[in-house]
């Protein structure tokens, strides 16, 4: 029995609605104007949260690391609360303690090999500073933060020439030390009272009567 040949469209029976990617059609002048707006679009929306001056890695001098885009950036805040069992499959929870925020800033780079290898230098010289730095988002500016470790990838898929980088970043709260004297109460063993540091004190001559004491001394412990 022959097969009956089923006749195939040339183009994709797909509506032409907004949602669905520009397709090979008729190649009507309305399939071009849509394919062309919403290029410019994606051009648009892609400088605006990906321009330097909105998304970055700042110090007080300027960006610390210089990216071709920001890829993705999460977000972390903790807290930990104290957690005691009791009886009867009870429990009770206490003293909340806040824990540092912490991020992921996810950059990409591309280009030449030297301008990777400066993008790579200047994240590890980053992350092995002590400097305090500041995340600037649209949403909102994280300072005090530093780096606290980094990955990152090379994949065919993406293009190996491409850089995928994960900054690992954690919020610093700086504190000042600070230092009181505590004065001792008297000891009923002298022994016991803890060494106090009286300063420097001059050497001074044994007199006589110590020199004998310590040579009695000496000779009973010899046994004469």
């Amino acid at each position: 029995m022959p097969i009956t040949p089923v006749p195939k469209s040339l183009f994709p029976d797909v509506p032409n609605v907004l949602g669905v990617p520009a397709l090979r059609r008729l190649g009507t002048g309305k399939q071009l104007a849509t394919l062309l707006i919403s290029r410019i679009l994606e051009r648009i929306l892609l400088r605006k949260f990906t321009r330097s001056n909105v998304w970055g890695l700042y110090d007080q001098r300027g960006i610390v690391v210089v990216c071709d885009s920001i890829v993705s950036f999460d977000f972390k805040g903790d807290s930990k609360i104290s957690e005691v069992p009791l009886q009867n499959g009870s429990f009770a929870a206490y003293n909340k303690v806040q824990l540092p925020d912490s991020q992921i800033l996810r950059m990409s780079k591309g280009g030449t090999d030297e301008s990777r290898n400066t993008f790579l230098t200047a994240i590890d010289a980053a992350k092995k500073s002590t400097n305090l730095y500041s995340i600037v988002t649209p949403s909102r500016t994280y300072i005090d933060v530093s780096i606290e470790s980094y990955d990152y990838r090379q994949t065919a898929q993406d293009g190996i020439s491409l850089l995928v980088v994960d900054v690992r970043i954690k919020e610093i709260r700086q504190v000042a030390a600070s230092f009181s004297t505590v004065k001792l109460s008297d000891v009923k063993n002298k022994a016991a009272a803890s060494p106090k540091n009286s300063g420097l004190v001059q050497p001074s001559n044994v007199p006589p009567f110590q020199k004998e004491s310590i040579a009695v001394r000496f000779l009973n412990v010899l046994g004469f």
